[in-house]
Parts: structure tokens; C-alpha cells; sequence
């Protein structure tokens, strides 16, 4: 190895392919806690560039996560196509790190499941670029 080159000694977690409690296929770590959920928003226009971003992360991340399906549609109080990142506690700052450094032009609502979807929507929730309306009602009991 020349002076110039660096060796990568981070250790990237093996990703997996498995399925949740649900029965819902995911890909990344098994056995992690969905303590806090990325909400990555993309429309038509922007949704091959959202697409590159999550496969950049399955090759980059060097912390523990989940992806859930690709959602094409809306879904629950999102307004707009998502694809979602879960994390844990332990792996939540390197995880926001990485979403604030490559969101791009992307909304990405960020927030604890704790379970009161409400609340985790709202008052806990933040967001990375433009905040966007979502649809609470889906939240009344």
C-alpha cells in the first residue's frame, strides 16, 4: 500500500435479508429495536435519485439498520412515496449524521417509536431539508 492510500478499517455490518415480526421482508441488521425511523420523501421527479441514496447507504453505512419495502405510493400520514431507515439507540447518531450529509435535496422526517404515532409524528419528530404537511387524522383513535 503507497503512503497515499488509506486502508478502510471501518467494519460495515453484514447486510441480511429477513423478515420482521410483521412478516414484512427487510434488508440490513437483524435483531435491531425500531427505536427511530428516517422517513426519506421523493416524488416521480426525484425518485431515481432517492433510490441511488438508499443504495448508497446499503454500500456505505458503517452502522446497524433496517429498510423496510421501497413504498411507491403514500402511506400511514405520509403524503408522498418514502423509503424508511430504522434504527436503534446505539446506531441513531451515526445514522442522522449520514442522512444530514446525503439527503440532498430530500425531505427526511426523523422520529422516536416510542407508540403514540401522534406524538412521534409531531412534537418529538424532526426534520432534515423542508419540512413537510403530513396527514395527522391517521392518527385519531
Amino acid at each position: 500500500m503507497s503512503q497515499n492510500q488509506t486502508q478502510d478499517t471501518t467494519t460495515r455490518p453484514p447486510l441480511a435479508l429477513f423478515a420482521d415480526t410483521d412478516g414484512e421482508l427487510l434488508e440490513g441488521t437483524p435483531g435491531l429495536s425500531e427505536d427511530f425511523h428516517f422517513h426519506f420523501y421523493f416524488d416521480d421527479g426525484s425518485r431515481e435519485l432517492a433510490l441511488e441514496v438508499r443504495e448508497q447507504l446499503k454500500r456505505e453505512a458503517t452502522f446497524g439498520f433496517q429498510l423496510p419495502p421501497v413504498r411507491s405510493t403514500p402511506v400511514g400520514p405520509h403524503r408522498f412515496p418514502i423509503w424508511s431507515l430504522w434504527v436503534d439507540r446505539a446506531n441513531f447518531a451515526a445514522a442522522a449524521l449520514w442522512m444530514m450529509q446525503h439527503h440532498g435535496q430530500h425531505s427526511v422526517l426523523v422520529h422516536p417509536n416510542i407508540d403514540d404515532g401522534y406524538k412521534d409524528h409531531t412534537e418529538h419528530a424532526m426534520w432534515l431539508g423542508k419540512p413537510e404537511a403530513l396527514k395527522l387524522e391517521v392518527f385519531r383513535h
